[in-house]
């Protein structure tokens, strides 16, 4: 077990002296509609090439200058000169319902020092955890992931019987599959780590397995991270399980029920019991009958038993209220709040006269649920240890509900963008940073991709009928995801349904939109696809190691395999890779599980020969687009080292130098054929991806052969789709696609000078953009919008025309790669 010493800090001045350098406006908005009173907050903003090297003198202010204590952390740096690239901070704001706050992250002389009430103290195997009012135990006698608990709301750190409410050996996790019963408590081989520390905020890690009670036999793995915060008693529990139990890809894990029982120490007699509902709260008691139960049966209905009778909408009304359950008696409770919760149907809470809350993450009264191997679930639960006081002053419902809409300290989308530049060439959307005569065009664009992101996410609720089913797209491995709605003509149907798998990385266009706009809806809708990405799109095992972190393919049926005869693997190339949008929530929300995944998913690209050029294209895109964003943040040169690696194959591609690219990539080399060379495959509709990551790697490395190998591939497709004008079949999809080949024509202009790459760029952008047909499908709508927001730069005022020249070519020095 690794644990650090224990957090105690203890400090006292709090002179502030004013230096020169970074003064950024933070605002928070506040979207649930309800107060929020020193609520933490954890985000990133990127920092200029640069600008800092050390966040000490960083800090948070008010709109009056008044200091509010605040942590820092280094999440990556500029890779050309070691200074600070994204800075995440943690500190408390007070943000009015439906309003916004201000402060402003600057740079000063002298931090002001504060002290805090976190406490990390190891004992033995266990964990002593302290936040100033709670305490609790993480492992301890009955190796659970809470083992004692104890609140003190007055912060009196009277930790005695007088405030114990959870004993030793009632925070029980159960898993039933097929009437055995696994524990994580069994398993013994359980490991505790403290991932973050600091005055403000800690995140505890515990990893292991469910187990029998013999340990003769082990079910689901699990990660559980526990995120304590100074000075409040609620933690937020982020709960992952995995399935790496199987001999065969086709083996499944049978889910009959998971369920979380915490048996509290109530005064039977006062014990009372609410659950959030739609449109009002349930609250009730045990006069009548010792149990209650709320059933979120499907996306749209859930039912109250027990105490309780009755019944309630949820997706008709998108109610943010549902989710969370209360029980207490009159001197103090546990609250529980699952994000998501209609959306990720089936759930129920429980609660009986004997002082326990039960969550059934699957439960037991819906129809057993199958996770596959290799697949993931995620569940962000919030646990409110509460006395009287917070329940009666409305504090604890304001942070249940407020757990489903998090807030952010989000700076403007000019700093994101054009002042810092920390995401490359990407101008924000404002009519100060675009030339006059395309600023119509851009807003055009704009005003296209929000209607078509409506459309799509509208999509949720159309119910789908299939095999005698009625279906929409939420669900608990559904939920963040599409439907597939295409139908190949002359071919049967499968048995099954078809998902999108976001495909073209769907979350990673939406971040770039907020990025660019400041467009809430995008961030929430972007997190929303983020965790089904995290969880289902990205293999967490595979019986062959080297696709371990690869992607499922896309679209996929039931989102395991591309074919009802298939093997529900990770797919072999890179036709479907994807990870950018692990790492945009990361560095924009601290989310440590994207992070995790985003390591995962990144070190595929090491040990997999995933290039599939002939028939592939894009996968020369998605490998790169993966491995210089696992460069940015990790740092760690292997990582470009690949990534060279990928453009040396495809430059002895091109080149049709079957002996450099035997020794690069033999896989790839028995492929190849005259009709290639300059080019990449025959799709050259396709081509958008392979340029504009070429072009962000030449913009990474200054490798001075890349433009030269654009232009031809440039050029070769040019000359095939002007031989092919006479016959549209050609190349059909070539007008519907246009869009995404403009940020690399627009390169090649840069490059070179040439107007007719000019001409056909902005063509290309102008044919789709000014037309604005909206896209209802979520692959479309990212394999058009991920790439485009890239070319807007080129109609900002940052670009100037270039002079004509020529490109030249260097010689090639292949980087010979172990093969897969």
């Amino acid at each position: 077990m690794k644990v650090p010493f224990a957090v105690i800090i203890l400090i006292g001045s709090t002179a502030v002296l004013w230096a020169a350098g970074i003064d950024v406006p933070l605002t928070i908005r506040e979207t649930a509609g309800i107060d929020r009173f020193q609520h933490p907050v954890t985000s990133g903003i990127p920092l200029p090439l640069g600008a800092l090297r050390s966040s000490e003198k960083l800090q948070i202010m008010d709109i009056h200058g008044r200091f509010i204590p605040a942590q820092f952390f280094v999440a990556n740096r500029w890779w050309k000169d070691g200074s600070i690239q994204w800075v995440q901070f943690d500190f408390a704001a007070d943000v009015p319902a439906n309003g916004k706050a201000t402060y402003f992250l600057r740079e000063v002389e002298h931090i002001p020092e504060f002290p805090s009430p976190i406490g990390l103290i190891p004992r033995g195997k266990s964990l002593e955890v302290i936040t100033g009012p709670l305490r609790f135990m993480i492992g301890g006698e009955s190796n659970q992931l809470l083992d004692q608990v104890w609140v003190d709301e007055n912060w009196g750190y009277d930790f005695s019987d007088r405030t114990k409410i959870l004993e030793s050996g009632n925070f029980d996790l159960v898993l039933i599959n097929q009437n055995r019963t696994f524990r994580p408590s069994y398993w013994t081989q359980n490991r505790i780590e403290v991932e973050e520390a600091n005055a403000l905020r800690a995140v505890i890690k515990i990893s292991g397995s469910f187990a029998t009670a013999e340990q003769k036999e082990k079910s689901l793995d699990y990660v559980a991270r526990i995120t304590v915060y100074g000075g409040k008693t609620y933690i937020k529990l982020t709960f992952i399980i995995i399935n790496r139990q199987g001999n065969s890809m086709t083996d499944s894990l049978r889910l009959d029920d998971l369920s979380l029982q915490v048996k509290l120490d109530l005064a039977r007699e006062q014990q009372r019991f609410v659950f959030g509902g739609a449109q009002e709260d349930h609250p009730g008691n045990f006069a009548e009958k010792s149990f209650a139960s709320l059933y979120q049966k499907s996306s749209d209905h859930y039912l109250l038993s027990g105490a309780l009778e009755g019944s309630g909408a949820a997706k008709s009304v998108k109610p943010i209220n549902l989710g969370w359950a209360d029980l207490s008696d009159d001197q103090h409770g546990l609250a529980i709040s699952t994000r998501w919760f209609w959306q990720l149907y089936p759930k129920a809470y429980e609660v009986t006269n004997d002082g326990t809350i039960t969550l059934r993450l699957f439960p037991k009264q819906a129809p057993p649920q199958n996770i596959a191997l290799g697949a993931a679930k995620t569940h962000e639960l919030l646990f409110y240890f509460h006395g009287k006081r917070d329940f009666a002053s409305g504090q604890v419902r304001n942070v249940l509900v407020g757990f489903q809409k998090p807030i952010y300290g989000l700076a403007s989308p000019k700093w994101y963008c054009r002042d810092t530049q920390a995401l490359g060439r990407l101008p924000e959307s404002s009519e100060s940073a675009y030339k006059p005569e395309y600023w119509p065009l851009v807003q055009k664009y704009d005003e296209w991709l929000v209607r078509s992101r409506d459309a799509v996410v509208a999509l949720r609720d159309q119910v789908y009928r299939f095999s005698n089913q009625e279906l929409d797209e939420y669900g608990v491995f559904n939920f963040g995801d599409a439907i597939h709605r295409v139908k190949e003509k002359g071919k049967a149907p499968n048995q099954g349904l078809f998902w999108e798998n976001l495909d073209y990385d769907f979350p990673h266009a939406l971040y770039l939109h907020f990025f660019r706009t400041g467009d809430l809806k995008s961030l929430e809708i972007a997190e929303e696809s983020l965790a089904h990405l995290r969880d289902v799109d990205i293999s967490h095992y595979e019986l062959d190691p080297r696709l371990i972190g690869g992607n499922r393919t896309s679209p996929a049926l039931n989102h395991w395999m591309s074919d009802s005869n298939k093997t529900p693997e990770g797919a072999h190339t890179w036709e479907s890779y994807k990870n950018e949008s692990l790492f945009d929530s990361f560095l924009l929300t601290g989310n440590r599980s994207a992070l995790e995944i985003a390591r995962l998913s990144v070190e595929h690209a090491l040990r997999h020969n995933g290039l599939d050029i002939a028939h592939h294209s894009r996968s020369i895109g998605n490998a790169l687009f993966a491995l210089l964003k696992g460069y940015e943040v990790f740092g760690e040169k292997r990582f470009r080292d690949r990534a060279e690696w990928v453009v040396d194959s495809v430059h002895a591609w091109q080149d049709g130098d079957r002996n450099a690219l035997r020794q690069l990539n033999s896989l790839v080399s028995e492929t190849w054929s005259e009709k290639f060379r300059d080019g990449y495959g025959e799709d050259f509709w396709m081509y958008g991806p392979a340029w504009e990551a070429l072009k962000q790697y030449y913009e990474l490395t200054g490798w001075k052969d890349v433009p030269s190998y654009l232009q031809r591939s440039v050029d070769l497709a040019w000359r095939r789709i002007s031989e092919s004008t006479s016959d549209t079949s050609r190349h059909p999809h070539f007008q519907e696609f246009a869009i995404t080949l403009s940020p690399g024509l627009a390169a090649i202009y840069e490059y070179t000078g040439n107007q007719k790459y000019w001409d056909w760029a902005l063509e290309a952008f102008k044919s789709q953009a000014g037309a604005g047909a909206t896209i209802e499908r979520l692959d479309l709508f990212a394999q058009y919008f991920r790439p485009s927001q890239r070319f807007l730069w080129y109609l900002s005022k940052e670009f100037s025309k270039p002079q004509k020249h020529e490109v030249s070519l260097r010689v090639l020095r292949p980087v010979v790669a172990p093969q897969s």
